[in-house]
């Protein structure tokens, strides 16, 4: 049986924070190339923080590429209502009784850095969140 896109954690990543696994009965995830990828587990309670609101989340183990966590259509189910503003790259929806706002990041504001540059920036106390290669 082929599941919809759930909430999705890389294994890689999974490792490196040293997640409990729960094993699940095996399915198959259909991702966004087409091919199907086996299930075999999931992460209960992890914390996140998305742009300062904290959630909870139960994430499905993938064998992922490219990709750390994939919020899928099982997130969005929970938010309910969702009004998106593409020209202002927003996404606004009500959390555990508050509204929430996300903002899209400008691609035109995206600078290409070194890694020396990134390693000193991390160093000094400053986070990052997303790497393209």
């Amino acid at each position: 049986m082929v599941m919809m896109m759930k909430l999705v954690m890389s294994d890689k990543i999974a490792n490196l924070l040293q997640l409990p696994v729960v094993p699940t009965e095996p399915f198959d995830v259909r991702v966004a190339n087409g091919s199907l990828l086996k299930c075999k587990g999931r992460f209960d309670h992890v914390q996140i923080l998305l742009q300062d609101i904290p959630l909870s989340l139960t994430f499905y183990s993938l064998l992922l590429t490219g990709l750390d966590l994939v919020l899928g259509v099982q997130w969005l189910e929970q938010l309910w209502t969702v009004v998106c503003n593409w020209k202002k790259i927003t996404m606004e929806f009500q959390w555990q009784n508050q509204f929430q706002n996300l903002q899209g990041v400008n691609a035109q504001l995206i600078q290409v850095a070194s890694l020396r540059a990134v390693s000193k920036e991390v160093r000094q106390g400053s986070s990052m969140f997303a790497v393209c290669l």
